[in-house]
């Protein structure tokens, strides 16, 4: 087996590392960059590639990949006969994967810290929609609070309102309307008492006023 292509799994520092196993569990070939260590085998019953996360001989985060195969043997090879009989092996492949785990990290505290700011945004967004919103309100009540007894006579323009609010001026307008009436005839009926009073007042006034020019006896009064 010629790894001289492949110079990451000569390397022991390559960061790359293989491995194979024969069926009876003995190790085959392993990986220059490997040294004496061994990297997990996954079993002879794989129907499909399978794939972990490990933690590679030179304690950094990695990629593992197992496989079972039967070996193929070039045709136009010369020592061909002299090979021993086909069988099937077990073939375990890592990689460090610490740059795709920084990426990866990297994209998590974007992910995170993007989430963070649009939930910011989306907020300040929807406060000052509110805010807004509820602005003809706000002036809907300042107003409403401004009426006294003294300017019944005030009205909701309709058009200077949303068309929510409208239906609630027009009843507004009908309500302070029937108000600014009944006080104003209270105050037609308090301006009729006072002059059928004033009359009758001014004749016991007067009488008590003679009454009290000089002493009488009490025959008199």
């Amino acid at each position: 087996f010629d790894v001289r292509m492949m110079p990451e799994f000569n390397d022991i520092n390559g960061g790359a590392y293989y491995q194979f196993w024969s069926l009876d569990g003995v190790v085959v070939v392993r990986s220059p960059s490997l040294g004496q260590k061994n990297l997990p085998c996954f079993g002879f019953d794989l129907i499909v590639p399978e794939y972990h996360v490990c933690i590679l001989p030179d304690g950094t985060k990695g990629r593992v990949i197992g496989y079972q195969f039967l070996p193929r043997t070039e045709k136009d090879r010369p020592d061909k006969n002299q090979l021993p009989q086909k069988r099937l092996l077990s073939l375990t492949v890592a990689k460090k994967a610490t740059g795709l785990y920084a990426h990866l990290n990297f994209l998590k505290w974007l992910l995170l810290g993007s989430s963070i700011v649009i939930v910011l945004i989306s907020t300040a967004i929807a406060y000052l929609v509110a805010y807004t919103s509820l602005h003809p309100i706000r002036v809907f009540v300042r107003k409403i609070g401004s009426i006294r007894e003294d300017n019944l006579g005030q009205r909701f323009a309709s058009e200077d309102f949303p068309a929510e609010l409208r239906p609630i001026c027009v009843c507004l307008n009908d309500l302070f309307g029937r108000m600014e009436a009944s006080f104003n005839r209270e105050k037609q009926f308090n301006t009729d008492v006072a002059h059928e009073l004033r009359t009758p007042l001014a004749g016991m006034q007067s009488m008590i006023e003679v009454c009290l020019s000089r002493s009488r006896d009490a025959s008199e009064y």
